[in-house]
């Protein structure tokens, strides 16, 4: 299984998801891990032309708070997604809007984006 964290990067509490793209093969869980300390942040689904707008249908975790009590060894929560076509690639973003959009400032990721055309880097500049 592979893991993003939402909200931290190497350890350290960031608007990103770490890493912001990969590759997994259909049948692949992607565990998103909630462990920027403190945070309040979504994963949510989005299209490549409108990173920063939900998809209909599209997956959605919901607001999900670590407090700034969390200790760093802590179990911190977690969200799943199953890759049920690696041939397309998913796009998404965090919803939080607060004290800044976390769209805007470049917390947008990708699993499965092409090489070419509609790149991961490409999805990232539209947001």
């Amino acid at each position: 299984f592979a893991q993003i964290h939402v909200g931290s990067q190497g350890g350290k509490q960031a608007l990103v998801f770490d890493p912001p793209s990969l590759n997994a093969t259909k049948g692949s869980v992607i565990t998103f891990v909630f462990d920027g300390i403190p945070g309040n942040h979504t994963v949510a689904q989005s299209a490549f032309g409108k990173p920063c707008e939900p998809l209909a249908g599209g997956f959605d975790s919901g607001y999900i708070f670590v407090p700034p009590t969390t200790e760093a060894s802590a179990s911190f929560p977690t969200f799943n997604i199953t890759i049920e076509d690696d041939t397309k690639p998913i796009w998404f973003y965090c919803a939080q809007q607060n004290p800044k959009p976390h769209c805007v400032a470049g917390m947008v990721g990708a699993i499965n984006a092409p090489a070419t055309g509609n790149t991961y880097s490409s999805f990232a500049a539209l947001a």
